[in-house]
């Protein structure tokens, strides 16, 4: 498992990149073309559309899934409460670096949908990747006997929940590329840390 820490720390690595990079504001042109690219395909189904992706990347809108995994003592201990701790832990960590970075969202004339607070980094990019990783891996751990017909589309759905959050929010203008650069990487990192200690935890307790 020594393996997954560095691997932890090459995506902690990224965010602090792309948090210098920012910071110094060289990020600019970047941001802008890309952002001025992905709004040139704007249309009233596309907004719609990103609309309802931006809601699901709402922390809170993970509730639901929480809840029903809760209710199951297997499910409970194996997927829930390792992924409340974690989505609990990336939405305060989030909150605080929003304020310590204090970068401004996006012009808001270019917003398509409401959004308060500074931007970086993103938080539907950043507690989406726990939420939807942490599960995934825990997923991938105790299911050592499924079969691939199961494994590969859970992993192929949780690539393409992911990368569409990251579009509806710079689609509806409230987040720049390097918001959510910075929010997957972060997010990934805390990710592979939960399960590592969520591992370790449960080879004390079966040892």
């Amino acid at each position: 498992m020594k393996k997954s820490i560095y691997i932890s720390f090459i995506f902690l690595f990224v965010f602090i990149c792309i948090a210098i990079i920012v910071k110094t504001g060289n990020a600019g042109d970047f941001n802008n073309n890309i952002l001025k690219s992905i709004r040139s395909y704007e249309s009233p189904f596309l907004t719609a559309f990103t609309k309802l992706i931006s809601n699901m990347g709402d922390w809170f809108s993970y509730t639901p899934v929480l809840i029903m995994l809760f209710i199951f003592s297997k499910t409970r201990k194996n997927y829930a409460i390792p992924a409340a701790v974690t989505l609990i832990f990336s939405a305060l960590l989030n909150l605080i670096l929003k304020n310590a970075f204090a970068v401004q969202r996006p012009d808001a004339t270019e917003h398509l949908t409401n959004a308060a607070g500074y931007g970086f980094p993103s938080g539907h990019a950043m507690n989406g990747m726990v939420f939807i990783s942490i599960l995934l891996f825990l997923f991938l751990v105790h299911s050592e006997n499924s079969k691939i017909i199961i494994i590969i589309p859970a992993i192929i759905f949780a690539a393409i929940f992911i990368l569409l959050i990251g579009f509806s929010r710079m689609y509806l203008g409230v987040h720049t590329p390097t918001d959510i650069l910075a929010g997957y990487s972060l997010g990934l990192s805390i990710s592979i840390v939960s399960l590592k200690i969520y591992i370790n935890k449960k080879r004390k307790i079966t040892a």
